[in-house]
């Protein structure tokens, strides 16, 4: 972050000057303010390091350090991991400064705000989207930005997590017996996720789908994939007793 080389210039002048600035921050200039804001971040002070990012937008009339101050909000939620609040902050930010210079760092944090709210795919598939969206927003928008490998990864481990949504999703039709149901899930996540970490146990399970409706020669045709592309695999061994089997 480009202003970050500004941060310790601000507080080394706030500290210098500390003795003769007024008790109330609305009467200091917003270079102050800035660095006393900076100074409760740098202590961990969090709470108090909003209150003066919030007189900061108020008190900076020629809007120099308000993009800025939004940001640094973000960061203090972030760092209370209050992730929703700080996502609101970065969000706000990027809905009017899209192209500023911290526009990646914001995108990537508020992809992180997404991703760090993920428990588990049942109960936070929304966050898993979103997630994805901003990693992959931000690397259409910014291509070269810092954050390239991270978001790269971030988008493969969101693509693992909702191709796990989807199998548990097919599962679920598959153990209620509603087998076509299970059968669009399947071939939908495995068009859509080549490669997951799932792919193994989605082709056993396609294959026993397509057994139950009847449809041996599919079933057997799936089955008969999985064992050559996953030979040593433990499904590949499940697929072979059912096989066998009349």
């Amino acid at each position: 972050m480009r202003f970050m080389k500004f941060i310790a210039a601000f507080i080394v002048i706030f500290m210098v000057s500390c003795a003769s600035v007024p008790k109330d921050p609305m009467a200091m200039s917003p270079e102050e303010i800035y660095a006393m804001a900076e100074q409760e971040m740098t202590k961990k002070n969090y709470a108090e390091a909003r209150e003066h990012f919030k007189t900061l937008k108020i008190r900076d009339v020629e809007k120099k350090y308000y993009a800025i101050a939004q940001i640094r909000t973000g960061d203090a939620f972030f760092a209370e991991e209050s992730y929703p609040e700080a996502a609101a902050e970065y969000d706000a930010f990027l809905s009017i400064h899209t192209y500023h210079d911290e526009a990646p760092y914001s995108r990537y944090r508020l992809a992180l705000c997404y991703q760090k709210q993920i428990d588990s795919v049942d109960r936070s598939y929304e966050n898993i989207l979103n997630a994805r969206r901003e990693f992959a927003r931000l690397m259409k928008d910014f291509p070269r930005n810092p954050y390239r490998e991270s978001a790269m990864a971030g988008i493969a481990r969101c693509d693992n997590q909702i191709a796990s949504y989807e199998d548990y999703v097919g599962s679920f039709y598959l153990k209620k017996g509603s087998y076509k149901a299970a059968i669009g899930r399947y071939e939908t996540l495995l068009a859509a996720y080549p490669g997951a970490g799932v792919e193994t146990d989605v082709l056993l399970k396609l294959g026993q789908a397509y057994k139950e409706i009847g449809e041996s020669g599919k079933a057997r045709d799936i089955l008969s994939g999985l064992i050559a592309r996953y030979p040593s695999s433990r499904q590949a061994e499940q697929a072979r007793d059912i096989l066998g089997s009349p």
